[in-house]
This record gives C-alpha cells, sequence and structure tokens, in this order.
C-alpha cells in the first residue's frame, strides 16, 4: 500500500474561519493543511466510530432483549457511588 499523497480536497472558507484554522494550527505547531487534515480526520473516525453496525444472531438477540427486559437490581454499592459528591464539583 502506498502512502503517496495523491489525493487533493479543497474548501473555501470564511476571513474569519481561515483565521481561526491559520491560529489553531500556530498554537499547535503545524501548517494549516496538516492541522485541518489531523483534525478531519479525527472527527470522521469519531463519526464513523459511532454508526458501526452490530448484527447478532436470533439466539444472542433473544437474549440480550431478555437482559434488557428483566427486573431492575437493588445494587447498594452502586446506590452508595453515587450518593458520594462527585470530584468534579
Amino acid at each position: 500500500m502506498s502512502n503517496a499523497k495523491t489525493d487533493r480536497l479543497n474548501t473555501r472558507l470564511t476571513p474569519e474561519q481561515s483565521g481561526i484554522l491559520r491560529h489553531a494550527a500556530e498554537i499547535t505547531g503545524t501548517n494549516v493543511s496538516s492541522f485541518t487534515l489531523s483534525a478531519s480526520l479525527l472527527k470522521a473516525r469519531e463519526v464513523i466510530a459511532d454508526q458501526r453496525l452490530f448484527e447478532l444472531d436470533d439466539a444472542t438477540w433473544t437474549e440480550f432483549q431478555t437482559i434488557l427486559e428483566r427486573p431492575i437490581q437493588h445494587k447498594p454499592r452502586l446506590e452508595k457511588l453515587f450518593d458520594e459528591d462527585s470530584v468534579f464539583e
């Protein structure tokens, strides 16, 4: 598999958008092309990961539904955890 960069992606920007990208690239010590490519690929991977298709055979689907439909179980340790103050507060 070749790593040669042969494809090109062009986009039009407002001056404000361009300024934001240039500033962010400067802060990260990269050029605008590298910054934009890196940020775009990160976002694209997140979007793709959120859209994964999970297929189950009939037996596994039935088991999954059974687990979802069973009665709620009291979990004292979990309840205690939720009663504690958050480290973020």
